[in-house]
């Protein structure tokens, strides 16, 4: 009788299973491809129109922001960087997780109420307005330097995609490493002081209904020379994602 028992229980127990694999797999196929009802990458409504890949951007006043960069040569990673921040009109902050070769460290700035403020050592200090300039590059620094509409003249569309349920154009464009340093300046955190302007890569943007940029991937490289550590090819990858655009979003004060 105990084995009967334990033969029907792992039978039961293996259908069971197998049926509510099936179910999983059967309902993300549905789901597959269909917008959502509600998106933080921004408009769910089918019938809105896309712009096209060179078609003028929109930056909303306000978005939360991720970054990722990191780097290597010959494939030794030379480290990364990740940053948050948030921003609503003239409001801005971001911090910045540092594990490089050539810092550790986590550093932020934000600039709140007319205030300017540095995140250094673990504390926040009152600054300068123009010393926050590099930690608070989010989207719109990447829109104003890598996408402006010339730069987009010859953007390659990819084609459309779903993104969490929101539709978006996938586009594509050549960079070179002035601009990419320009629109990402944390990526000096990983190669320091080298001239990238040989350096040669390719950026991947989403733009959906509302004209706004809420995904961005690439990649540049070039000669390893001067780099932090000996080789022959640097690399150095960015990831993007801009949410909440357009929302109602709180910016921290620092203190």
């Amino acid at each position: 009788r105990l084995a009967l028992g334990v033969t029907i229980a792992i039978a039961l127990t293996g259908t069971i299973a197998t049926l509510f694999a099936a179910a999983a797999v059967g309902n993300d196929l549905a789901l597959r491809g269909r917008p959502a009802v509600t998106s933080r990458f921004g408009p769910t409504d089918p019938s809105l129109p896309l712009p096209d890949c060179d078609d003028p951007l929109v930056v909303p006043a306000s978005a939360v922001v991720s970054i990722d960069l990191d780097g290597d040569i010959d494939g030794r990673s030379l480290g990364d960087v990740s940053v948050e921040g948030t921003r609503n009109g003239t409001s801005a902050r971001a911090e910045l997780t540092v594990a490089t070769t050539i810092d550790l460290d986590r550093r932020g700035a934000a600039v709140v109420a007319g205030s300017a403020w540095l995140l250094r050592g673990g504390t926040w200090q009152q600054a300068p307005l123009g010393a926050t300039s590099r930690d608070l590059a989010l989207d719109d620094v990447v829109v104003r330097e890598a996408l402006a509409t010339t730069d987009r003249a010859a953007a390659e569309s990819v084609g459309d995609e779903f993104v969490e349920g929101a539709r978006a154009r996938h586009c594509r464009l050549a960079i070179d490493g002035t601009a990419f340093l320009r629109a990402f300046p944390a990526t000096a955190l990983i190669v320091g002081a080298v001239d990238l302007h040989r350096w040669r890569g390719e950026l991947d943007y989403w733009v959906f209904a509302d004209r706004g940029v809420g995904r961005l991937t690439g990649s540049i490289n070039g000669d390893a020379a001067g780099l932090p550590a000996s080789g022959i090819l640097g690399t150095v990858r960015v990831t993007l994602t801009s949410v909440e655009r357009g929302t109602d979003v709180q910016v921290e004060h620092p203190t």
